[in-house]
């Protein structure tokens, strides 16, 4: 069993000045094309765009629950961002489906604590944090490596829409603003042909995974982090992040999501 978790994938990553970028949310391990979730307003705590130096609210234009999407002119060029939170939600978990879970993140430090336990039943409160990086004409712009100051954030240390095919690339995971050392995450690349190209990796001392830009497509950075709770209520706090963005070395990618194979509103 591997844990779920949210990520944002844009129509298209790679805009012009005056268009309209529509974002879609899925849940779920990857690609999968029916995990589409519509935009609950009630479930999201912030929904930021970053565009050049101007930080937009979009929750205050964004009501419609029954939407697949939710869009926003864009008037800058450059780098640009979305970043997504999701409010705390708890959940009651099975002791087996914990456990599973844990061995699929990495979660060793608490693996033999649940393993012990007496009870058969745990609390999780599950936090989500969600980036995805696109273009505005041009690939100019810092944008990629901006600390958002979330709880687990992944943070890109290169541009990927400047690099070529085969050059490598890092990024930076920060669990309370510090380097995570040991966590578990996974590199997932979603082909023009519709191949997944799936890819764990382990973070060093400082927190740092390296890879490389391998394939032209849509690449989605994920990882799942479990820790002891210090609130009374719960047993154990769960936050995700996950981060995407699309390589391309020639040409021009698919201008839409479902010529990837992905989506299921359209």
């Amino acid at each position: 069993m591997q844990a779920e978790d949210y990520f944002l994938l844009p129509e298209t990553f790679m805009l012009h000045k005056g268009e309209t970028i529509n974002v879609h949310q899925f849940a779920g391990q990857g690609f999968e094309k029916d995990n589409e979730y519509p935009y609950q307003p009630s479930r999201t705590g912030e929904l930021m765009l970053y565009e050049g130096k101007q930080k937009i609210d979009l929750t205050a234009n964004v009501k419609d629950s029954t939407a697949s999407a939710f869009g926003h002119q864009l008037k800058n060029s450059g780098l640009a961002m979305i970043a997504m939170t999701r409010k705390p939600i708890d959940t009651e978990i099975d002791k087996t489906a914990l456990i599973a879970e844990l061995d699929s993140v990495g979660g060793a430090k608490i693996y033999d604590k649940v393993n012990k336990a007496g009870q058969s039943k745990f609390r999780i409160r599950f936090t989500c944090y969600m980036k995805t990086l696109f273009t505005i004409d041009k690939t100019e712009g810092n944008l990629f490596n901006k600390e958002l100051g979330h709880t687990l954030e992944i943070i890109l240390q290169q541009n990927p829409y400047q690099l070529n095919y085969g050059d490598d690339m890092n990024a930076t995971v920060k669990f309370k603003g510090k380097g995570l050392a040991g966590a578990e995450i996974d590199v997932i690349i979603k082909t023009a042909a519709g191949t997944t190209y799936p890819q764990k990796l382990t973070t060093d001392d400082t927190g740092n995974v390296y890879f490389k830009l391998s394939r032209e497509g849509i690449y989605l950075l994920r990882l799942i982090s479990i820790q002891q709770s210090v609130n009374k209520d719960i047993d154990f706090d769960k936050w995700g992040a996950t981060c995407t963005f699309a390589f391309k070395n020639t040409g021009t990618l698919p201008s839409t999501y479902k010529e990837f194979g992905l989506g299921n509103k359209h």
